[in-house]
């Protein structure tokens, strides 16, 4: 009943954003044209990430992303050929991480600055009001990151999602879980601990959904608030359950430090096995310190990926300008914008015009692989955006199905993927068990 309710009021605002002159109602202006059509010479996109909070470190490495591309696509590609070379301009805004700022750069980029595409979003809570928005207002999107499966779950010929959400990432992690049997040991319980937002939770829930099928006996899960400066709770629950054999947790950055730390503190030695978030992100590690070595954590994207590029001096040639600006390496959050953005371009040449119906139509047949930009830095080398079902029978709308999801080990100051065998580092031997803390 909760979920009709926020249904209908968001297609209430949705109404009366157009009413006040969205893309759809009487008063809206025309999306901004290209070169060789009448009205201007560059297409506006609107990108939206998290540029300031606790999800900031992964905003502005995606957005770092978008901005070479653009630079790349107006001065060494000549801009859209299909639109007489016409220009991108970036509407750039900053989500903060909280939907209803993100609602408002929304109607300033869709109402007041007429992008013809928006992009990115990152947070799955954004995400799943944005995406609403966009299909009521018939604005083509194409979402980075957010793995939430909510957001994806509604019928649509508008938003797409090229990098996986919790129902495809799982069937990856189903593979996954064979490999940790015959590599590591068989195990029954574990704990999940998880923020209590959209991200966490739904991650937890696929997991639940999932259990059975992967031979665990329980699942034990253990919720924190985003923000707290005390995990010691969560922790000693961990510490005074003999039975539980490991820890998988899905938080942001800020708490995946603390988390390590405090477990490190409190001695307790158990495996960790970070979902993504805050334990991908490059910085993760330098401001964890010692208390990372050992952990392990999923990624669509490792930095050793990139020797698979197809070309391999562009490829160094991107990381090299990325590590200039960061000081760490090429991450997670920049692979998913580059293949996102690409696709966005991909999608511009054929459809060879700003209209919004013509861009979005471009995006559903979108037909990607080999030699192509997009997949140049991408765990992904295809992709098409389907309706399938994915893990736990979750339906999925408009997703890229080649996600694969690597496995890596933080090693002396590195991640050393380990699974799948093709993509793990040839330097990097696995052994299990891990040592105590006082041997690592």
């Amino acid at each position: 009943m909760k979920k009709l309710i926020a249904t209908i009021l968001a297609i209430v605002m949705c109404l009366s954003l157009v009413a006040c002159g969205g893309p759809s109602g009487e008063q809206s202006q025309e999306p901004n044209q290209s070169s060789g059509q009448e009205g201007g010479e560059t297409i506006k996109i609107g990108v939206l990430y998290p540029l300031s909070g606790s999800t900031a470190t992964a905003g502005n490495s995606a957005l770092w992303a978008v901005e070479w591309i653009t630079d790349y696509i107006n001065n060494e590609l000549g801009g859209i050929q299909s639109m007489d070379g016409a220009k991108i301009e970036l509407v750039v805004g900053d989500s903060k991480g909280d939907s209803q700022v993100g609602l408002t750069e929304f109607e300033r980029m869709v109402n007041v600055e007429n992008v013809s595409v928006m992009f990115g979003f990152y947070n799955t809570a954004v995400t799943n009001t944005l995406s609403q928005y966009c299909i009521a207002n018939q604005v083509p999107a194409i979402a980075t990151n957010a793995v939430g499966d909510e957001a994806f779950s509604q019928p649509n010929d508008y938003v797409f999602h090229a990098n996986g959400c919790n129902a495809t990432n799982t069937l990856f992690s189903n593979q996954r879980t064979e490999w940790m049997r015959e590599v590591i040991q068989p195990m029954k319980k574990f704990a999940y601990v998880y923020d209590s937002a959209d991200y966490g939770r739904e991650s937890y829930e696929t997991a639940l959904a999932n259990m059975e099928e992967n031979g665990y006996e329980e699942i034990v899960g253990i919720p924190i608030e985003a923000g707290s400066a005390d995990f010691s709770s969560q922790i000693l629950q961990l510490k005074n359950d003999p039975e539980i054999e490991w820890v998988q947790p899905s938080m942001n950055m800020s708490d995946a430090i603390l988390f390590v730390r405090q477990m490190k503190e409190y001695d307790v030695a158990l495996p960790i096995f970070g979902n993504g978030g805050g334990f991908l992100q490059a910085d993760f590690i330098e401001q964890a310190g010692d208390a990372a070595d050992y952990v392990f954590s999923t990624s669509m994207w490792f930095p050793s990926m990139w020797e698979t590029a197809w070309d391999t001096d562009f490829a160094q040639t991107v990381m090299d300008a990325y590590y200039e600006e960061f000081g760490y390496d090429f991450d997670e959050s920049a692979s998913c914008a580059w293949l996102g953005f690409w696709c966005v371009w991909d999608a511009l040449e054929r459809a060879g015009s700003a209209d919004r119906e013509a861009i979005a139509q471009a995006m559903a047949e979108t037909d990607i692989s080999g030699e192509h930009y997009a997949t140049l830095l991408s765990g992904s080398k295809t992709v098409k955006f389907e309706d399938r079902e994915g893990a736990a029978g979750v339906m999925v709308y408009n997703q890229n199905f080649d996600t694969p999801v690597p496995w890596a080990c933080i090693r002396d100051g590195e991640y050393r993927v380990v699974w799948p065998e093709e993509l793990a580092s040839q330097e990097y031997e696995f052994t299990w068990p891990i040592p105590s803390w006082d041997e690592r």
